[in-house]
């Protein structure tokens, strides 16, 4: 039997977030934000945060991932939990050994700590990348001939991979970081 403090405990609410409805509209420090599912709205009023749960705006409505679950599918209590458990692959405690849990609880550690690493990596290159850029206008005043042909090449690189960082999605941050050593030499 799959106990609820089970699934709330591995499941965060910005997976299930984004397993049923997407990429976020917008992120900020308060967490994720989306349209509602649940009605048409033009703003994102559809918060979600990991530490705080699910809150939509437009009707004062809060939510933990079950009861979020069975309003978005229209399912009862039981059925949001099989469905939660299914689709994040969460088996009943008394089903697996030992060892396997030990293995499954490394595994996720070890897959929060690379999505940190990456996402250090990209905060950190779209600082750098808008300080190269700020820097080298300030100096193109004064320059002339050849160094200033390169810096306006730099400058038109470094202006494409800002767009592209400003733009990224969870997955492109990834294939960003994939070329991170081509990155790099922009800088």
């Amino acid at each position: 039997m799959i106990e609820i403090s089970q699934l709330k405990s591995n499941i965060k609410p910005t997976l299930v977030a984004q397993k049923y409805l997407g990429q976020p509209v917008k992120r900020n420090s308060l967490g994720l934000w989306y349209k509602s599912p649940f009605r048409k709205e033009r703003t994102a009023s559809f918060l979600v945060n990991d530490e705080k749960g699910i809150h939509d705006f437009g009707t004062s409505k809060h939510y933990d991932i079950i009861s979020f679950v069975q309003e978005l599918f229209r399912i009862d209590f039981k059925m949001s939990i099989n469905k939660l458990a299914s689709d994040f692959g969460i088996i009943a405690q008394n089903s697996i050994s030992n060892e396997l849990r030990i293995y499954l609880i490394q595994r996720n550690k070890e897959e929060i700590e690379v999505v940190k690493k990456i996402n250090n990596w990209f905060y950190q290159t779209y600082g750098l990348l808008c300080d190269t850029l700020k820097e080298n206008r300030k100096i193109e005043g004064y320059l002339k001939g050849v160094a200033l042909e390169n810096i306006y090449k730099q400058n038109s690189s470094l202006e494409i991979l800002t767009e592209m960082f400003i733009n990224a999605t969870e997955d492109e941050k990834y294939e960003l970081y994939k070329f991170r050593k081509e990155i790099q030499k922009c800088l």
